[in-house]
């Protein structure tokens, strides 16, 4: 019902009669291709189209079916459904933590936005922290902004001399020559040491002011949390829309009792918020279309993402053994030690998807990227037999009953042997891995049939 409910919404946006402007819903971008194929209706004057918040995730993980999100797909609906004098603009949060691995995502998410033909991105909270990493980027001589080839654009970012490093606005031109001033800001953050914030309404309002005359509407992307884009919205006038807000789950409409028209992204990338404005330069519908698994992949944009788990895989050659190391001296003594005395469990788990899980991300290049192993590589090698590769290996006993060094050596000795660290395992022990953002709809109850094991 609820994609019916989404076609039947979109057809009527594109026959002409929108829905109404802010009850902003989430619509599948698939139908959404499909609808405005066959009923383009009348162009809307002007087209913004907005993400944010990636986080690093480049492509669905596959851990579940229905995984949204992914730059191929979001490639793939932009050239199905933008046009020549649409905007486009990224809301920051490319890649979060810090090191290697979190540069070569934000390099590669960078590139990725220049290939969409995004005009704009705003720094948020992920780059602000980076600190010098990022915000220095745009000075001549430092490397990291190479990649990027649209413009940094926020208003309040200032560096420890109070100066800004970035410009304030963009001025977006529309096929009919008429101007959309765009203001960029950030949250409230205080990096020691580094950059700062300044008050963002303050600085929305110095930015449209040094707009006099060259704007015919405004518009204000703010990199920030739902309720304080809220509190931005809530003091501004004269301004179109603010978009924003990163709004964590669920559609999100108008701020109630703003004086200015709200709306959000969604997280890690999920979705596009797309905002037609009407013949008047204000907004006339808005909607979240969430990048569904029927989406083909754009060919270019997921050779990027291949390109990326390889030099991912480059980046440390020492992390996987690093990781069996710590399993080691956990007192995990591997999977096959167990065959003897737990033969029939040891079928029930070579039958199940844990016994391959290392399987899957060879498949797709990512066996040795650190957000997916920690998850599909918890069993070592036994110490006798024939020597495992930590890709043919997974999730093993030992994973949920805890490491099983004393439990060997004592039944070895002929003792009684005690039980592991985690026996016996709860189904709460799965979310250690089951959980969101990967798995949204993982229920142990139902899943424990499928491992089901542990008879006498």
């Amino acid at each position: 019902m609820r994609r019916v409910a989404a076609v039947l919404l979109l057809a009527a946006a594109c026959a002409g009669a929108p829905p109404s402007p802010f009850a902003v819903s989430d619509l599948s971008a698939l139908d959404e291709m499909r609808a405005a194929a066959a009923a383009p209706g009348a162009p809307a004057a002007f087209r913004l189209f907005v993400t944010g918040d990636t986080r690093g995730f480049l492509a669905p993980c596959g851990c579940e079916s229905g995984q949204r999100g992914g730059i191929a797909r979001r490639k793939t609906y932009l050239d199905a459904v933008a046009r020549p004098g649409d905007l486009r603009i990224d809301l920051g949060n490319v890649a979060l933590g810090s090191g290697a691995a979190a540069h070569l995502r934000m390099k590669s998410t960078f590139v990725a936005l220049g290939s969409m033909g995004y005009a704009m991105f705003v720094p948020a909270r992920a780059e602000v922290l980076a600190g010098t990493g990022f915000i220095t980027a745009s000075r001549p001589g430092n490397p990291m902004l190479t990649d990027l080839s649209c413009r940094v654009v926020c208003a309040n970012i200032v560096d420890p001399d109070g100066e800004r490093p970035f410009e304030a606005t963009l001025v977006h031109t529309l096929p009919d020559g008429r101007r959309v001033g765009v203001v960029g800001v950030t949250g409230r953050i205080r990096s020691p040491g580094f950059f700062g914030t300044t008050d963002p309404s303050a600085a929305v309002r110095a930015a449209i002011a040094s707009l006099e005359g060259r704007a015919d509407a405004f518009v204000v992307a703010a990199s920030m949390p739902w309720e304080e884009a809220r509190v931005l919205a809530d003091a501004l006038d004269g301004v179109a829309l603010v978009v924003g807000g990163m709004a964590p789950e669920g559609p999100a409409g108008a701020a109630s009792g703003a004086r200015t028209p709200l709306v959000a992204t969604g997280p890690r990338g999920e979705h596009v918020l797309r905002v037609d404005f009407d013949a008047t330069l204000r907004p006339a519908s808005a909607w979240r279309s969430w990048l569904d698994e029927g989406i083909a992949d754009d060919a270019p944009m997921a050779d990027l993402v291949l390109r990326h788990r390889r030099e991912l895989s480059d980046l440390d050659p020492n992390y996987v053994p690093d990781v069996l190391a710590g399993l080691t001296g956990r007192g995990f003594v591997g999977t096959e030690t167990c065959i003897d005395c737990h033969a029939e469990d040891h079928e029930a788990w070579n039958r199940s998807a844990h016994a391959h899980a290392m399987t899957t991300l060879v498949a797709k290049e990512a066996s040795r990227d650190p957000e997916c192993v920690p998850c599909h590589l918890v069993d070592v090698a036994a110490a006798e037999g024939t020597p495992r590769k930590p890709d043919d290996l997974g999730v093993g006993c030992e994973a949920c009953h805890g490491g099983a060094r004393r439990h060997v050596e004592s039944a070895r000795r002929g003792d009684r042997p005690p039980a592991t660290t985690a026996y016996p395992a709860k189904l709460d022990d799965c979310r250690a891995c089951h959980r969101p953002p990967e798995v949204t709809r993982f229920d142990a109850a139902e899943a424990w049939p499928k491992i089901v094991h542990g008879k006498r």
